[in-house]
């Protein structure tokens, strides 16, 4: 069987895009971003990325067909985008946005950042 130039490099833009679906929302976050808005715009997002998922068993696959991989590269820019209010998130709670990874291993970060107030600058004793 004939191996495609695609398919050899598939594998190498799947891994790329994985790495910069990471840094690329880390570092384009300069705003911090409210627990409320957050909550908006994490429900959107995990809702697409539900709705995507579901094409897999809609679209059909095969050879030279690559619906699936096409399918699998939004849900990453989706996951990217999630990483992207996490940090926007982590701004506002006073955190470092490279924690993006952090609320997806351990719950407890993740409600951290689904109920914790910013805070707040009083008066210095």
């Amino acid at each position: 069987m004939e191996m495609l130039a695609s398919d050899r490099f598939l594998p190498y833009a799947i891994a790329t895009i994985m790495c910069l679906a990471y840094v690329f929302p880390s570092l384009l976050a300069r705003n911090p971003l409210d627990k409320y808005k957050f909550r908006s715009y994490f429900k959107k997002i995990f809702i697409s990325i539900i709705l995507l998922s579901l094409l897999f068993i809609i679209i059909p696959n095969g050879p030279n067909l690559y619906y699936y991989e096409v399918v699998f590269f939004f849900i990453i820019i989706l996951g990217g985008g999630i990483f992207h209010i996490t940090a926007r998130r982590y701004l506002d709670i006073g955190d470092s946005r490279w924690n993006t990874f952090l609320p997806f291993v351990h719950f407890s970060e993740f409600l951290r950042l689904w109920l914790e107030e910013p805070p707040v600058d009083g008066p210095k004793p």
